[in-house]
């Protein structure tokens, strides 16, 4: 089982699937509810542009500030028989409404990097994810 946002439309989505060799199939539930919080993604990748970068921590702050909205890890696969959805789906509380500022914390050529970028709009962000390069 994992969480995707298949349709794109802001909210998580259920995809299962299974080992039956008889075809157990691929159902794909669709989160229809009001969505109560803010989510946006945000892809995390190397100097080439690719998605090496698993293990890495993304963390959203009130703007200017170390008040922690929200946090999560880059995923590299989890779950059995299934593969994790990239980019990292960030949520917020729905009382939200400003600007965030978010840091990615990266492990590159064995030195912790931070990269910041502030003033993030992330009503921009729920369907194409804000792109991070952590070089």
């Amino acid at each position: 089982m994992q969480f995707v946002d298949f349709d794109s439309d802001g909210r998580l989505d259920l995809a299962l699937t299974n080992n039956d060799p008889d075809g157990g199939g691929h159902p794909l539930l669709r989160n229809t509810a009001v969505s109560r919080g803010r989510g946006f993604l945000i892809d995390v990748v190397d100097a080439r542009g690719r998605r090496t970068l698993a293990g890495s921590e993304i963390r959203v702050f009130e703007p200017g500030t170390r008040r922690l909205l929200a946090a999560t890890l880059v995923d590299g696969g989890s779950g059995y028989c299934s593969q994790n959805a990239m980019p990292a789906h960030v949520g917020i509380p729905s009382v939200w409404i400003k600007n965030v500022d978010v840091e990615v914390v990266a492990i590159v050529g064995g030195q912790r990097r931070i990269v910041s970028v502030q003033l993030v709009k992330f009503e921009e962000h729920k369907r194409t994810p804000l792109r991070i390069q952590a070089t």
